[in-house]
């Protein structure tokens, strides 16, 4: 009888939590934030707003997300991928693809692994190694097409992460790789 009370209590429990977060968000009865089944398949670490407006190159894992549409027009994710494909090619280094969030501002994790600062307390690009994947956090500037030097701070932030992930110390890294344009 304990048994079938304490089932009892779990399943109104449950109830009650679905309740309240549906509740939760604006009336409409579903919790906009989670998306059916996504939650068990994530791997620890994924932060949790990165399913929506998300882009993945076909045949990768690489998943770009821009603040803002337009972002997608300076920083394609074609570019984007060639840009990943050949880090890991001049590195001679596999790692997972990560998740990419392009925006105007980077505001850096506080438990950031990595960033890049620029003058004026701002903040270039920034990664956040996890267990399966990276977080990477990139200015929609550093795509510039008119810019000499487009997507140095995307390469400078990914080589040092493919390297780590690999298992190479830091200061054996060279940042050759990064340094190169790659058009």
């Amino acid at each position: 009888m304990i048994k079938s009370q304490n089932a009892l209590l779990a399943g109104i429990f449950c109830a009650s939590a679905f309740f309240l977060a549906a509740c939760d968000s604006g009336g409409d009865g579903f919790n906009n934030n989670l998306e059916a089944g996504n939650e068990q398949s994530t791997p620890s670490g994924v932060l949790e707003d990165e399913s929506a407006n998300v882009i993945i190159p076909d045949g990768t894992n690489l998943r770009i997300n821009y603040a803002d549409p337009n972002y997608e027009l300076i920083a394609s994710p074609d570019y984007i991928l060639q840009q990943w494909n050949d880090m890991k090619s001049c590195l001679q280094v596999e790692a997972p693809d990560p998740y990419v969030l392009i925006e105007r501002e980077v505001l850096p994790p506080d438990n950031a692994t990595d960033v890049i600062e620029l003058p004026g307390d701002q903040f270039a690009a920034s990664v956040l190694d996890r267990e399966y994947d990276a977080f990477i956090q990139i200015r929609v500037d550093d795509f510039d097409p008119q810019t000499e030097s487009r997507g140095f701070f995307f390469r400078q932030i990914i080589g040092p992460y493919m390297w780590r992930y690999n298992g190479y110390p830091d200061q054996t890294y060279d940042y050759y790789c990064a340094a190169v344009v790659v058009q």
